[in-house]
């Protein structure tokens, strides 16, 4: 097969840039060419491709009122990524497009040349962006419901787009026009969900049931070295924003003398987490060690003695789990979204109420003082990660998705 995939980065940036070049190397693999569509940026791969990638915008930058509306102009319909694509897929006649996340630096736009050459299109959800104008259902350090029903004004009130009234407003613009033209709906055939956590959320908003396929992310575990000791150090990872919860293992150590904890990776909270480890009084055994990537992420995780996912959202999937978990590793998670799909699913144990601090301390207490429990539990962990996110399965099930797609085009 040829298929494109339209994302907007075109470099490993964070979990979905991971499952993007995850995908493309095994389709790869088993002789399909796969061609990228995307933004261009100083970071990405090299590719023949590129001549045909849209113009770079950073949405964090400081913008005006010109540059705000701008930006909203090219998030509901970017005439040049249309123009783009659409010579793109004249060259290369795809037999399918998978898209990732294309919402505002592509635009949709795309999805009208999709349907103009009857081509096919299949989507991986990776945040929530398709039923909620921040992506996340998180707005003021909580869960958020307001957009249920389709009620994406009500975002407004609360700022729920950056903290602004305006750009809330522009994003629930853009959500009200991109439903009443039924763009997603009528542009993408069938959508996959890395967990039923997500299906079932956006069913329970409204979308489509029998469209939606659950495909856990797949996870190469040979390329994964696992640990042959229990370790000396708690530890966190990740960006360092407020839905990841960080602030409740920072609390936590309170409750878990004696222990040391490692938090690696840069983000918006990073200055506020700092402040907090000082107020509890853990700031002598709370180390930032700053983002860590490639064998030194690999060694801190091996060498660290448990791994907190404290999230307080709907995790979609969570790299950060299995990828532990591949290395023999005991993780211990919010009950929250895929964390508690993944972790339950390993031992119901290992699992504590979101944002409770008191409970993530008992549960982690339990584990650090029971070596023989983290060894069973950590060659437990790796064998469901190879079991359940056999990569072969999951290019099968794939494979199977897109002729789908093509027979019901």
């Amino acid at each position: 097969m040829k298929i494109i995939f339209a994302h907007k980065y075109y470099y490993r940036k964070a979990g979905a840039e991971t499952y993007l070049f995850d995908v493309m190397d095994l389709l790869k693999v088993h002789g399909h060419e796969v061609i990228p569509f995307a933004m261009h940026h100083s970071e990405n791969e090299k590719t023949p491709w590129s001549k045909y990638f849209v113009s770079n915008i950073d949405l964090r930058a400081p913008q005006g009122i010109r540059g705000k509306l701008a930006i909203a102009s090219r998030a509901i319909y970017f005439a040049e990524a249309k123009r783009k694509f659409e010579r793109l897929v004249k060259e290369t006649n795809p037999d399918i497009v998978h898209i990732q996340n294309i919402y505002h630096e592509i635009s949709p736009s795309i999805l009208n040349v999709c349907r103009k050459y009857n081509i096919p299109v299949v989507q991986t959800v990776h945040d929530y962006k398709l039923i909620c104008p921040n992506y996340k259902l998180f707005c003021n350090g909580k869960i958020e419901t307001f957009c249920k029903g389709g009620d994406f004004y009500k975002e407004i009130f609360h700022k729920c787009t950056s903290g602004s009234i305006s750009a809330s407003a522009l994003t629930a613009l853009e959500m009200y026009i991109h439903k009443w033209l039924h763009i997603y709906d009528r542009g993408v055939k069938y959508w996959i969900a890395p967990s039923k956590a997500v299906k079932d959320i956006l069913v329970e908003y409204g979308m489509p049931k029998e469209r939606i396929n659950v495909m856990h992310h797949f996870f190469d575990t040979t390329a994964v070295t696992p640990a042959t000791s229990v370790g000396k150090y708690i530890l966190c990872y990740g960006r360092l924003s407020e839905e990841k919860g960080f602030h409740v293992a920072i609390q936590a150590m309170k409750s878990l003398p004696g222990q040391r904890l490692k938090i690696a990776g840069e983000g918006p909270m990073k200055d506020l987490l700092v402040s907090l480890a000082y107020e509890e009084g853990v700031s002598d055994r709370v180390d930032f060690v700053g983002f860590v990537k490639g064998a030194a992420l690999k060694k801190l995780i091996r060498e660290s003695r448990i791994v907190l996912v404290p999230s307080v959202w709907f995790e979609v999937f969570g790299y950060t789990i299995v990828e532990a978990m591949a290395a023999n590793k005991v993780v211990l998670g919010s009950r929250i979204g895929a964390i508690e799909e993944i972790l339950g699913s390993v031992d119901a144990r290992l699992l504590f109420t979101p944002g409770d601090s008191d409970d993530l301390a008992k549960k982690a207490l339990a584990l650090l003082c029971d070596n023989t429990r983290l060894e069973r539990l950590g060659q437990k962990s790796r064998s469901w990660v190879q079991k359940n996110l056999f990569p072969e399965d999951y290019y099968n099930r794939l494979i199977e998705l897109y002729k789908k797609a093509i027979k019901n085009r």
